[in-house]
């Protein structure tokens, strides 16, 4: 009901104050996107979109040309001026010069949404918060038609807390490292997730690379966050806790946590994960679900890593 209430209200605010004198109006368009991030029946974009890259492919999937946004109104997107047929536009949000490179490339099929930033070590930084829209629609001559475009998320946090049973011996920073993420993706292509409604998200190729951020201690315990590209159900990563060289656990499959506790990244539109590490004083780590600023019994927890 809240969603329904919160469109009917958008639609009415795009319907009036028109002026017919004004070029710049929205009501002297031929088609308007307007892109929403909706969280609970609430549009967070304004809180969460700071930039839209818009690419346009005609009826045979062939690349027309890439849409500058207005940088005073990054929600509507006016296409003026396309002759009558089928068109699909891609949206990436969020996308940085450091982080991501999008390859629009020839045809729909090429289009791709890359992961940069490798770092000295060969692991990639936390990554852009990425959304990502697939928009088709035909443009007709003398129609002006307005069409809301749902953001979808297609990033992935993950929280990680850990705390020592006794004192570390350990000095320094620590870093939290994942294996095996995927790294990008095919932008033309989607899939769909059915909850309440149907998401739809761009396919991950196969390329794996390794994550890491390096964290401070605060009382002896870290509180850390690893910001990825999309998981699925097969591509899991695996967690390691290092401190300099030196690994303080062993590898941690996330996806055997994940199987234990229901957790399925490829059926959830948004992917933000809470664990807790805890290490013993031979360095065995028991893990389990975390929610920030609450202590979890270990009962459903397992032993896992050396």
């Amino acid at each position: 009901m809240k969603i329904r209430l919160w469109i009917l209200g958008l639609l009415a605010t795009l319907l009036t104050g028109c002026s017919l004198d004004d070029d710049r109006d929205e009501c002297c368009y031929d088609t308007m996107l307007y892109f929403h991030e909706t969280v609970n029946g609430v549009d967070q974009f304004k809180r969460d979109i700071n930039s839209l890259r818009h690419f346009v492919y005609d009826a045979e999937d062939n690349f027309h040309s890439e849409v500058e946004p207005d940088p005073d109104d990054l929600q509507r997107l006016m296409l003026n001026g396309l002759p009558e047929g089928e068109y699909t536009v891609i949206t990436i949000a969020n996308a940085s010069d450091e982080h991501t490179r999008i390859v629009e490339g020839q045809t729909l099929e090429e289009l791709k949404v890359l992961m940069t930033g490798k770092q000295a070590d060969d692991s990639y930084a936390n990554a852009d918060q990425l959304f990502w829209n697939m928009q088709k629609f035909r443009i007709v001559k003398n129609e002006q038609r307005t069409i809301l475009c749902a953001l979808s998320n297609i990033h992935c946090h993950l929280h990680v807390y850990v705390k020592w049973r006794s004192l570390p011996y350990y000095v320094g920073n620590f870093t939290m490292r994942l294996y095996d993420v995927p790294a990008d993706y095919l932008a033309g292509s989607y899939y769909t997730i059915t909850r309440s409604s149907v998401y739809y998200f761009p396919v991950e190729t196969k390329r794996m690379v390794e994550h890491s951020q390096e964290v401070p201690p605060y009382n002896f315990e870290l509180d850390g966050e690893l910001i990825t590209h999309r998981w699925s159900d097969e591509n899991i990563p695996t967690l390691q806790i290092f401190n300099g060289s030196e690994s303080v656990t062993g590898l941690i499959p996330l996806g055997r946590a994940f199987s234990e506790w229901m957790w399925y990244p490829s059926r959830q539109p948004v992917q933000d994960y809470s664990i807790k590490v805890e290490i013993d004083d031979q360095g065995t780590a028991y893990v389990n679900r975390w929610l920030p600023g609450k202590i979890l019994d270990w009962e459903d927890g397992g032993i896992i890593g050396r």
